[in-house]
């Protein structure tokens, strides 16, 4: 089962993500946006797992949220990778002031290992993806559209963390939570 752990955007946030989706796909550029009711971000890619993993897995998370407090998070700025110049992915970006989101990264990762998940190589650069460019067509419209685009800081509580299940499917992948872990209070 293909896997991954990450947290929502709350209704609100998600709402103002749309609200900026939508003006860019006025661009037309040749990009498999995001449905809305998908946005997440994504705090660890798992892969494809054996469902006798799950246990560990649910109880590695839990020890992490038990040490680490319900966060303020921030959605902030419209960014592009590899840059806005020349975008593969666009999203909005996701940041804590105090580097708790990072450092609770960095907690899953260490104790992922000895699950057998390796630590990513590039650097954690939490964000909700609104669309994944297929091609050049149309993107002379929609960089500077990017450039210009703005939007406006939200601050909201992080609450909880999910596993989710992927299943990738023909018109792109369909999101399903298994489990649900709280952040400590």
């Amino acid at each position: 089962m293909r896997t991954f752990i990450s947290f929502d955007p709350p209704d609100d946030v998600r709402a103002a993500i749309t609200t900026v989706q939508n003006e860019l796909k006025r661009a037309d550029a040749d990009v498999s946006w995001e449905q809305p009711r998908q946005f997440h971000s994504t705090v660890k890619f798992l892969g494809e797992i054996n469902e006798d993993l799950l246990p560990n897995i649910r109880s590695e998370l839990r020890s992490v949220s038990s040490l680490f407090r319900q966060m303020q998070i921030s959605y902030e700025a419209i960014g592009g990778f590899p840059n806005l110049r020349h975008p593969r992915v666009v999203w909005i970006g996701c940041t804590s002031d105090d580097g708790h989101l990072i450092r609770m990264k960095e907690e899953i990762d260490r104790r992922f290992v000895p699950l057998g998940f390796a630590v990513e190589d590039r650097s954690f650069h939490p964000h909700v993806t609104l669309g994944r460019v297929r091609s050049t067509r149309n993107l002379d419209h929609l960089t500077p559209m990017l450039e210009k685009c703005t939007f406006e800081r939200r601050r909201v509580t992080l609450t909880k963390l999910f596993v989710m299940k992927s299943i990738l499917q023909p018109r792109g992948a369909v999101y399903s939570v298994i489990d649900t872990i709280h952040l400590a209070t």
